[in-house]
């Protein structure tokens, strides 16, 4: 029964890294898979999902049941976290861009180009079509880039390459009746989020700009102002129609006629009004008033200790304080950039990976230690080996890298860099030794007792090994 059992060899490749919300599993994308990696006991597996395409988006359902993941074409897959197994497929008419669950679990929202469609959340009702569309949302003029939903699931906010960000009301409210536009960034927003339990959110520009609104509108008044919901749809219908609905076209206007009242400066008219913007700048240094340098690639945001992470292009990642930006952590985890960060529920733990390298890692920032660093390669993975007994596997990369797993819990536990090119062969010789050759023309032998090169054979003519084997036995 040749089934498929697990992953070894790379730990993430593309797309966005999240925890559960017990805080204990992380969950990455790696390639057309999905990987989970058990913090507490130091394992992983990878999930019976296979897509056609690598997985570039995933989303988990706050009850830890259902991981919704798209891949670059734009085909979603639900997949039971019990099981490891998808549930129902949708191919989508385009790329997605942004995808989040809301926070009670009964909606999701998914972004494609300039609009954002709204979904049932799948439930114990069975359904041909686990995609039941709720609401399209209209009025961005651009692509959008990230939504955030705030704390009650009754709105979500979208931000947008035209350099604006949106509120949009889940249900049609008569304090919200289309969307909200808010705008004054000059560069790339990278990301968007409400504050916990309030209308209050703030964005995040990619040159360290942090702009924070205050509503005066409670989450509390947003009440329904249709009592019959929506009928439902199935996930190919309105989804594909271009015709404008009752939110496009909403930009608000700048009051003229009202009165502006002390401490309280209002820069637009609507029945829900959001005050003028503080902005601030993120620092790259608690003592120093320099702000970033780097650009912002990704952030994370964690409503219960309001702590914002962020990851640079030059590969830091940093954490900040949203209600005055002040530096609590600053991390160099690697030369290149960082592709993705997430932070677990409890604000302890922090999770960043980066695609140049294929590296994924867990820090807690208290206590200044990693919970998990693992490494993959992006190049060629060129041959492997299973020890004599089947719990480790040695792998040779086509950067001259040996990297050892462990077949039990499929990470890995060493990295081999004495050799300077592409690695041609390795194999096991007994259970305590590992020897490598390579296109350098030299063959290296390890002692995994203390990983050391106690060996190096070197031909006497300047030529390139292509393949290796030795005696099991290790006589």
């Amino acid at each position: 029964d040749f089934r498929f059992s697990n992953l070894l060899g790379t730990v993430y490749r593309r797309g966005n890294v999240c925890f559960t919300e017990d805080g204990f599993q992380l969950i990455s994308p790696v390639g057309n898979r999905v990987t989970v990696f058990d913090l507490r006991h130091d394992r992983s597996h990878t999930l019976q999902l296979e897509a056609s395409y690598d997985i570039e988006h995933i989303a988990l359902s706050p009850d830890n049941a259902l991981l919704l993941a798209v891949d670059c074409k734009g085909e979603a897959h639900l997949v039971a976290m019990a099981t490891g197994a998808a549930i129902a497929r949708q191919k989508l008419p385009s790329r997605v861009s942004a995808l989040a669950y809301s926070p009670d679990g009964d909606y999701f929202a998914m972004a494609r180009d300039n609009r954002v469609h709204v979904y049932h959340g799948p439930g114990l009702e069975r359904y041909f079509n686990q995609f039941k569309l709720y609401r399209s949302y209209y009025g961005n003029r651009d692509e959008v880039t990230s939504i955030a939903w705030s704390s009650d699931s009754k709105a979500f906010v979208c931000a947008c390459r035209d350099l604006q960000v949106r509120v949009f009301s889940l249900h049609k409210t008569a304090r919200l009746p289309g969307c909200y536009s808010l705008g004054g960034f000059t560069e790339d927003i990278v990301g968007v989020a409400f504050l916990p339990d309030s209308l209050n959110l703030f964005a995040v520009s990619s040159a360290g700009f942090v702009m924070l609104w205050q509503c005066d509108t409670e989450l509390s008044d947003l009440l329904i102002k249709q009592q019959q919901q929506p009928q439902l749809t199935d996930g190919t219908g309105d989804d594909n129609d271009d015709s404008p609905s009752d939110s496009e076209d909403c930009d608000l206007k700048e009051t003229k006629n009202e009165e502006n009242k002390p401490g309280l400066e209002k820069i637009f008219i609507n029945k829900l009004r959001y005050l003028k913007p503080k902005k601030m700048r993120l620092r790259e240094d608690a003592e120093d008033s320099k702000r970033v340098s780097a650009v912002i690639g990704c952030l994370a945001f964690c409503p219960g200790s309001k702590q914002l992470v962020c990851g640079t292009e030059d590969g830091r990642v940093m954490l900040y304080a949203v209600d005055n930006c002040a530096l609590l952590l600053s991390l160099q985890v690697c030369d290149s950039q960082v592709d993705s960060v997430s932070i677990s529920p409890d604000g302890l733990w922090i999770a960043a990976a980066g695609a140049a390298h294929g590296q994924l890692l867990v820090w807690d920032w208290r206590a200044s230690a990693y919970v998990m660093r693992q490494a993959g390669s992006f190049n060629c993975l060129r041959c492997a080996a299973f020890s004599p007994d089947g719990g480790q596997l040695v792998c040779g990369y086509s950067d001259g890298r040996v990297r050892l797993w462990s077949s039990q819990s499929s990470l890995s536990f060493a990295t081999l860099t004495e050799h300077t090119s592409c690695i041609t062969g390795v194999r096991f010789c007994g259970k305590r030794v590992v020897i490598a050759s390579s296109a350098d023309g030299s063959i290296r032998a390890w002692d995994l007792g203390r990983y050391r090169n106690f060996r190096t054979l070197v031909s006497p003519t300047p030529l390139q090994l292509s393949c290796l084997d030795a005696d099991p036995s290790g006589i």
